[in-house]
């Protein structure tokens, strides 16, 4: 885009700096800033992106308008419109040796996943920009538009990053052990259970969250450091 573009009342309409616009998705809101073009012919404005987005009359974008129809046929406008805040990704199927299937290894593994709004926020994004485009294509598709075979991405990348970072092994399972592990104080045992999907808390703890040696010290720390608190001090406090 340049410092100009045609106005559709067949004026000259120019670069007037960027503006910013929440937009309610399918992820949550995002905020978003956008080149905007001022015509003083018609003295009106645009944002081209919005225009090709088909976003320019809406600040919901077009999953979300299907949403709030789904949902108001079924109760209220204004109680679908409530209920947009709690819609998030959900996984309905699974691939496995090149087919899809409409269940997975558990019961834990279909559902609600959550993200961060940062990473919700670069889906959309990438979501506009990707090549398919259309709900039901995948957000990163082989060379074919089909789905990615995880064999082949981790061969070509996975197996790369662990040679650069010069780590011994790097695939899907240790990522997982990995983040098991980080999140150990970053929330429940539920919390973690519920990030890795499993179905049941023993698989999280047992086998997935790893022990890390500094925290085992810390602990040790906080006991001795309880135990040897002397009685005239319990009673001063």
């Amino acid at each position: 885009m340049g410092p100009q573009l045609p106005c559709r009342c067949g004026g000259s309409a120019q670069y007037h700096g960027r503006h910013e616009k929440t937009f309610e998705s399918v992820l949550g809101p995002l905020h978003l800033q956008r080149a905007y073009y001022h015509c003083e012919l018609c003295q009106s404005g645009f944002c081209p992106r919005d225009r090709a987005l088909g976003l320019e009359s809406f600040s919901l974008t077009p999953g979300v308008l299907r949403m709030t129809g789904s949902a108001a046929a079924l109760v209220s406008f204004e109680e679908s419109s409530g209920l947009l805040h709690e819609l998030a990704m959900y996984v309905f199927e699974t691939a496995y040796k090149g087919a899809i299937r409409p269940w997975g290894k558990t019961k834990k593994s279909l559902g609600r996943v959550h993200l961060s709004k940062e990473l919700a926020d670069d889906l959309w994004l990438w979501k506009q920009e990707c090549p398919g485009s259309l709900p039901e294509a995948f957000i990163f598709p082989d060379a074919k538009g089909g789905f990615m075979d995880t064999g082949n991405y981790r061969r070509r990348v996975l197996h790369k990053l662990a040679k650069d970072l010069e780590l011994p092994k790097l695939t899907f399972q240790v990522i997982r052990r990995t983040i098991a592990t980080l999140a150990q104080k970053k929330g429940t045992v539920k919390d973690v259970q519920g990030l890795l999907r499993h179905s049941r808390a023993a698989t999280t703890t047992d086998v997935y969250m790893q022990e890390i040696p500094e925290s085992v010290q810390a602990t040790v720390n906080a006991i001795n450091a309880e135990l040897r608190v002397k009685p005239e001090e319990i009673h001063a406090d």
